[in-house]
């Protein structure tokens, strides 16, 4: 994954671009760290942002741009598009010549996509523990914010007080995460629980999740909390990018506590999963 200002530079964009394409709904950030609320893209986004930039330099306004990409815009009928408007930038010779170039170099672009890879280059590969869940519920209590303070730890005390409330199917917990769209940035929601039957009755003041069915990659942090935080860096910024899979565009992961957790004592175990798609 490549920070904000690592893939402003290869679309040739500002971030401040980026940062108002992604308030729009236009082009959203591929996950957003919940510690530092920092912006991270995949390659795989590189064709969509060719396509804004595309229709806008065609004159379209971005309200227009947001309308033709809902409609699934198809590149023959986009390269199409460009070709008639070079043909009448292209009378327009001296006054019209900088949009013109503009254009040229947005359809060059067009035109190597699929090959993002030569240009952002391919990490090593490294094995990763994987694993395929059916969809299931979990019910418990949610938060939404920044984590700013460890609201999280603190739920999750209250949680530990009414547990006894739920039918629990299995022993393990989990702290399902994910992002939501359209929020401020920085702002994800979370949920405190055990997986339960569907069917049952949900308690006053909590919340029910179906996780969707997905392939995760396992990962393990042992020890204190405060070191949680450096776990999920190197997951993101090293395990994953060397790696051929890279996280769904949902931005789903979850924690998973076992009998080996510990509450993050140094012989804690604690396992996080994120889901992820082949590269």
């Amino acid at each position: 994954m490549y920070k904000i200002g690592e893939f402003a530079r290869v679309g040739q964009v500002t971030v401040k671009a980026l940062r108002h394409y992604a308030r729009l709904g236009l082009l959203r950030p591929g996950w957003v760290d919940r510690f530092s609320g920092y912006r991270y893209y995949t390659p795989e986004q590189i064709p969509r942002l060719n396509r804004i930039l595309a229709l806008k330099d065609l004159g379209f306004s971005l309200e227009q741009v947001s309308l033709l990409l809902d409609d699934d815009l198809q590149i023959d009928k986009l390269r199409n598009m460009l070709k008639m408007k070079q043909a009448e930038l292209s009378e327009r010779v001296q006054i019209e010549q900088h949009r013109l170039a503009q254009v040229e170099d947005r359809l060059q672009q067009i035109e190597q996509e699929g090959r993002a890879d030569l240009v952002l280059g391919k990490e090593k590969e490294m094995d990763l523990k994987l694993v395929k869940r059916p969809a299931f519920v979990v019910a418990g209590m949610r938060y939404e914010g920044k984590n700013l303070n460890n609201e999280i730890s603190k739920m999750w005390g209250e949680f530990n007080k009414r547990s006894q409330e739920l039918v629990c199917q299995g022993d393990a917990a989990y702290g399902v995460c994910r992002m939501i769209a359209g929020a401020p940035e920085g702002v994800f929601e979370y949920l405190a629980g055990f997986e339960v039957n569907p069917a049952d009755a949900l308690p006053d003041g909590m919340t029910k999740w179906t996780v969707p069915a997905e392939t995760w990659a396992v990962f393990e942090h042992r020890g204190a909390l405060e070191t949680l935080r450096s776990t999920y860096h190197r997951i993101y910024h090293e395990l994953l990018p060397a790696s051929d899979y890279r996280p769904t565009s949902e931005g789903l992961d979850m924690e998973v506590y076992t009998d080996a957790f510990k509450d993050f004592s140094p012989d804690s175990l604690m396992y996080i999963y994120v889901a992820v798609v082949k590269k």
